[in-house]
């Protein structure tokens, strides 16, 4: 693969100690971009600094607000690199101050020109990258406090990123149609390995996925940038002889890109290419996360019960509103829900756009254990699902094992809950695709406000009081 680009990671470590109404303290020599201090790259201990003593300089602050920018210091790198232009990151711990980081670009007296990011921080963590620096090119780093009254010592590194591990298409990470993201992912040192698709002008920092859909038919994906307009290309055949399906670029930057890809065959091979617009503003993190899924189900199963039948059996009755190439039902049966056996097989429709219903009758039940049932729907390619569990003891009516139902999904503002079991005490938290726990709070009518999360994918975690507990994913997205 050609390399183009290499990233390079800013990384600003800050070791908090404020105070306040500092006064009497030597000004730094880096008090102004004349005396900026020279950062190394890759090598030495952290550089440590301070803006205590620092006075105002010359350049206003981003947000134009003279009280922010009164104790700023200075620091400067060259941008280095083998014939391609370089990115940087950074990174700032800050405790009880919020403050600022900015990059400017000298211009050709040798003085900050150009504010090519800037950047607040905040109480906690920021990471920041910065790419399509110019190699051999000065640049100038400003960090400061909010308010007049704030001051603090600081450390900080400078160092390259390494590119991704799926950096190539050789190397591109297993997407499994259906499963979870893979966690937050960036961009950040990521090559160019391709010309952009027939949706972009120029590709950047692209990273690679493979997926093998589980059924034909269509399929879904999923991806988001947090702070840049991601573009999808979508491949067939292999990365030597990679032939273009689809590019997608229809939103922009921290929207989610939901591309349908139609016709897939069960099993083919398909390459993901992400990546940004070459020539876009820099980006502070180049994180994102991708998301993967197939067509609907062969069946769609609107309910499954099992009741009292005949001579101590159990009915199992079950009822479908859509099949489309459904081969057949395998009923199986469990006394403690781990191994299953097959107690009979029922043909399905295969293709029917209504409502059929159908029942099964089991004539052995065991008398005094509880006994669980579960249908396996099976495609006439072979490939099969497992419905809900439902159980039955005597003359107890069943109740699923999953009781509680989540819609519509995906979802841009109000997620339904719906809850078979009435009455009994529940908590819900969503989780988030960095794995942050929040606690929800479930109106009256169990419906959940999503409008304040951003695209992207969930877990909504529900634990029951008395032993109902579940997950289930679910996706918000907005166009």
């Amino acid at each position: 693969m050609k390399v183009l680009k290499s990233p390079l990671l800013l990384l600003i470590t800050s070791v908090l100690c404020i105070s306040v109404g500092l006064h009497g303290y030597s000004q730094p020599v880096n008090d102004d971009y004349t005396g900026a201090l020279s950062v190394p790259i890759n090598s030495g201990p952290p550089v440590s600094a301070t803006t205590v003593g620092a006075t105002k300089s010359s350049q206003p602050a981003f947000n134009d607000s003279e009280e922010h920018h009164d104790d700023d210091v200075w620091f400067k790198f060259v941008a280095a690199g083998d014939d391609y232009t370089l990115g940087f990151g950074s990174y700032a711990a800050i405790r009880n101050r919020e403050g600022f980081i900015e990059i400017f670009q000298a211009d050709s007296e040798g003085k900050p020109g150009n504010r090519i990011r800037a950047q607040g921080y905040g109480l906690g963590m920021l990471f920041c990258t910065l790419t399509d620096l110019d190699e051999g090119t000065t640049y100038f780093i400003r960090i400061y406090t909010r308010g007049t009254e704030a001051r603090a010592d600081f450390s900080f590194i400078l160092n390259t990123i390494s590119a991704p591990s799926n950096d190539d298409c050789e190397n591109a990470l297993v997407l499994w149609d259906g499963d979870l993201p893979l966690g937050t992912l960036t961009l950040a040192g990521a090559t160019e390995s391709l010309p952009a698709g027939n949706c972009a002008t120029g590709a950047a920092n692209d990273a690679w996925f493979v997926v093998s859909p589980l059924r034909s038919g269509d399929f879904n994906l999923i991806a988001i940038g947090y702070d840049f307009d991601i573009i999808i290309d979508v491949y067939k055949g292999g990365c030597s002889n990679l032939q273009p399906v689809r590019c997608v670029n229809d939103v922009g930057s921290g929207q989610a890109e939901n591309p349908l890809i139609t016709n897939v065959n069960k099993g083919e091979t398909y390459y993901i290419r992400v990546y940004r617009q070459s020539g876009d503003e820099p980006v502070s993190s180049g994180e994102y996360f991708i998301y993967a899924y197939g067509n609907a189900l062969p069946v769609k199963l609107s309910s499954f019960e099992a009741v009292p039948g005949e001579a101590g059996g159990a009915l199992l009755n079950w009822a479908t509103t859509e099949e489309v190439n459904s081969s057949h039902f395998q009923i199986q049966h469990s006394t403690e829900g781990k191994e299953w056996i097959n107690i009979g097989q029922l043909p399905a429709a295969q293709k029917i756009g209504s409502r059929k219903t159908y029942s099964f009758v089991h004539h052995k039940p065991h008398l005094f254990l509880l006994n669980y049932y579960r249908l396996e729907m099976v495609d006439l390619d072979g490939t099969s699902t497992f419905s809900d569990i439902v159980s039955w003891k005597g003359n107890a009516t069943a109740f699923p094992e999953k009781p509680y139902k989540i819609y519509p999904n995906p979802v841009s503002d109000w997620l339904q809950l719906e809850v078979s079991h009435s009455g009994r005490p529940f908590t819900v938290h969503i989780v988030d695709a960095r794995g942050a726990v929040k606690p929800v709070e479930v109106g009256v009518d169990n419906r959940i406000d999503v409008r304040h999360l951003v695209n992207g994918v969930y877990i909504l975690k529900i634990d029951g009081k008395v032993g109902a507990s579940r997950s289930y994913r679910f996706v918000v997205t907005r166009r």
